[in-house]
């Protein structure tokens, strides 16, 4: 998650392919779900601001993304 996070953190824009994208958008999440004393929100919360910033495209993340931004499904 860190690794993920880093490479984000130094990308000037997005630095994964569709394919990519959509698999680390979706399992981001579960990984954090494991993380006690509230490192996962931590981290869920700076992963979805380097999406943010990268403006990864609706379309190429994974489907609980959606959620997450508050886009109708």
């Amino acid at each position: 998650m860190l690794d993920l996070l880093a490479e984000a953190s130094a990308a000037k824009v997005m630095p994964w392919d569709a394919a990519d994208l959509r698999y680390h958008t979706a399992m981001y999440p579960y990984y954090a779900e494991w993380l006690k004393g509230g490192e996962g929100d931590r981290l869920m919360a700076l992963f979805k601001a380097e999406m943010d910033r990268l403006n990864a495209p609706v379309d190429h993340v994974g489907p609980n993304w959606r959620d997450l931004w508050g886009l109708a499904a």
